[in-house]
């Protein structure tokens, strides 16, 4: 399982695992997984846990601004020096993982 490697996973490739039948090189649906992962994490939040997609990345390994803008939105800072820092991602991956690894 994805937290016991303590891994990233792709955004193309969690769409292949959980069969949403979307593809990354289209934007359209670029912006559909950045929906699905932005209610997702706004829920994990409300419920006192770590952003999840936090664990999604680009084949660039990053997360896209929806992540970065989704965290300014829940109170996080600025989600340009969110994104600028990397301390802020590091630190949610590493929370992610801890979590979901109890």
């Amino acid at each position: 399982m994805l937290h016991q490697k303590k891994q990233l996973i792709y955004y193309s490739d969690l769409c292949k695992t959980a069969n949403l039948r979307l593809d990354m090189s289209i934007p359209a649906d670029r912006g559909k997984i950045g929906e699905i992962l932005g209610h997702i994490s706004r829920y994990e939040h409300e419920n006192g846990r770590p952003l999840i997609s936090s664990v999604v990345v680009s084949r660039s390994m990053e997360q896209g601004d929806g992540f970065f803008k989704l965290a300014e939105e829940l109170g996080f800072g600025n989600w340009k020096k969110l994104k600028n820092g990397k301390m802020f991602e590091y630190d949610m991956i590493n929370k992610a993982h801890n979590f979901w690894s109890k």
